[in-house]
C-alpha cells in the first residue's frame, strides 16, 4: 500500500516545476500522514485526502 502513495507523491513532485529541498522536507511529513490514516480510515478518505493533496501542490 506504502507504495502506491510514493508513487503518486513523486509524480505530484515531478510535476511543481521549482522544488527547492525545503519544501520536499516539509511536504514529507504528510507523505507519512497520509499513510497512516488510510490504515485507520479506509479508501474513501485516502481518496479525499490525494486530491486535497493534489489541490496543495497546485497552490505552491
Amino acid at each position: 500500500m506504502w507504495y502506491y502513495f510514493y508513487i503518486l507523491y513523486s509524480t505530484f513532485l515531478s510535476q511543481v516545476e521549482i522544488v527547492s529541498s525545503r519544501q520536499v522536507l516539509w511536504h514529507l511529513p504528510i507523505f507519512y500522514v497520509i499513510i497512516i490514516l488510510d490504515v485507520f480510515k479506509g479508501r474513501l478518505f485516502r481518496l479525499y485526502i490525494v486530491t486535497s493533496l493534489r489541490a496543495s501542490f497546485l497552490l505552491l
